[in-house]
């Protein structure tokens, strides 16, 4: 096994876990609601799985590497984990029968944090690039 298929392969299980944690996690949460329910809490658990779980095991069975570099990595995880804990507070305060608009400031980090992939993966790719073509012979 590759190392890259090996690093995919423990990062998509570990999102995995994640993914498992989190439903367990919402339908605990939820069953101490009485009767109440959020689609916030009980569907949470699908952001770490399709965002994270998904595309990394995919990566391991196809040996693929991911479009972004180290840095751009560490930005999609943090967008994952700012959506899944913003879609946590906002279950919490549907169940609790109150809202807050704040809730609209995690998926806007989010967001902001999934568009930073790009530019940082960019920007490894171009050193990883300048670093090759400067090398001494």
């Amino acid at each position: 096994m590759t190392d890259v298929k090996k690093q995919n392969m423990k990062t998509g299980l570990i999102y995995t876990g994640a993914s498992i944690l989190c439903l367990a996690f919402g339908l605990i949460y939820e069953a101490f609601g009485f009767g109440v329910t959020s689609p916030y809490m009980h569907f949470a658990f699908l952001l770490p799985l399709l965002l994270g779980a998904a595309p990394y095991l995919i990566a391991a069975i196809t040996k693929k590497q991911l479009p972004f570099g180290e840095k751009g990595a560490m930005f999609w995880h943090l967008a994952i984990a700012t959506l899944t804990v913003g879609s946590f507070f906002r279950g919490a305060l549907d169940i609790y029968g109150t809202s807050s608009e704040l809730t609209i400031v995690y998926l806007i980090a989010g967001g902001i944090l999934f568009l930073l992939v790009p530019a940082f993966s960019r920007k490894q790719t171009e050193t990883v690039a300048d670093e090759e073509n400067t090398s001494p012979a």
